[in-house]
This record gives structure tokens, C-alpha cells and sequence, in this order.
């Protein structure tokens, strides 16, 4: 990923088994000052071998990027050449994410949807009168106040979420 200094990290999770039940854990945020398959398999491997942890790898779940998924020259290729047992997932929220961008510019009236939120949300979230006559409004209809979410292609399941947000409102 790209932070918003537009520089290059890596941001790692980690799922195990522990005492009957699955957990995800935060492993670390990597900067990476070059974005190939060697060195982002060598910072990763790297770790999780000084964490003790880099042969209890079974699986390995990226973004769809070549340069992670690619079974010769990638990541996953790389994790499984020097651990045969490890199988390469592409991440389903990842998948679900292009699908939804994917939506949103084939289909007219779903882009005039989005449009129409996203124009929506500007309009209060440009003017805090308006932000707080609308936080009064819902306080008293609602008994809460929902924040309004712009609609955007690099924010997960924004689109759904700032739709869901504009309809609980009215």
C-alpha cells in the first residue's frame, strides 16, 4: 500500500490457531523502499523467522498484485519454494472491493448514485451549520448521530457504507 506520505509499506496480519479458535492479529507495517517480489519476500521472511514463527506458515492471503500472488516470481512463489506446504489465497475482501469499483463504473445509474452521495455528503460535511443542524435532526429522530461517509474507490465498502449511512438518516 501507499500511506499518505506516498511511501511504500507493507502491512502484515497474522491469523492462527490458538485454544480452539481462530485469531488475526496486527503483525507490523514494513517499509519497503522497493516494491519487488525478492525484497518484499526478504523483509517478510526475515521477520517471521527472527519472530520464530516463519515455519508454522500453512497459507499466505494477499492483494491480487502481481508482484505478491505470481506462483513463479512473487511473493507466494517465493514462500513456496522454500516452504512447499504453503497454499497462496487471493483475499476475498480484496476481490469483493474490485468487484463493487468494478460495478460502480460499468453501470450509469449506479456511478449517478455514488455521484449523488458523494455530492449529498459534500454538501453537509463543506459547512458545519449544516453538519450540526443535520446532528440535531438525527439526535432527535434517531436518538444518534451517524457520520456521513464519502463514497470513494480506495476506501473499502465506502460506497456501501455511505449509501447505508444517507438511507438510516432519511
Amino acid at each position: 500500500s501507499t500511506d499518505i506520505a506516498k511511501e511504500s509499506v507493507l502491512i502484515a496480519y497474522v491469523s492462527f490457531f490458538s485454544e480452539w479458535k481462530t485469531s488475526v492479529e496486527y503483525l507490523r507495517c514494513f517499509n519497503l523502499k522497493e516494491k519487488n517480489a525478492d525484497n518484499i519476500y526478504n523483509i517478510l521472511s526475515t521477520y517471521l523467522k527472527e519472530k520464530g514463527i516463519f515455519e508454522t506458515i500453512v497459507s499466505l492471503c494477499t492483494d491480487g498484485a502481481k508482484v505478491m500472488c505470481s506462483n513463479k516470481n512473487g511473493v507466494a512463489g517465493l514462500f513456496q519454494k522454500e516452504l512447499k506446504r504453503v497454499v497462496f489465497f487471493h483475499c476475498i475482501a480484496h476481490k469483493v472491493n474490485l468487484v463493487t469499483t468494478d460495478i460502480v463504473d460499468r453501470y450509469p445509474y449506479v456511478k449517478n448514485l455514488q455521484s449523488f452521495i458523494y455530492e449529498l455528503v459534500k454538501f453537509f460535511v463543506n459547512s458545519p451549520k449544516r453538519i450540526n443542524i443535520l446532528d440535531d435532526y438525527q439526535e432527535e429522530i434517531l436518538g444518534e448521530v451517524l457520520s456521513l461517509i464519502k463514497p470513494t474507490k480506495i476506501r473499502w465498502f465506502s460506497n456501501f457504507r455511505a449509501i447505508k449511512c444517507v438511507i438510516e438518516i432519511w
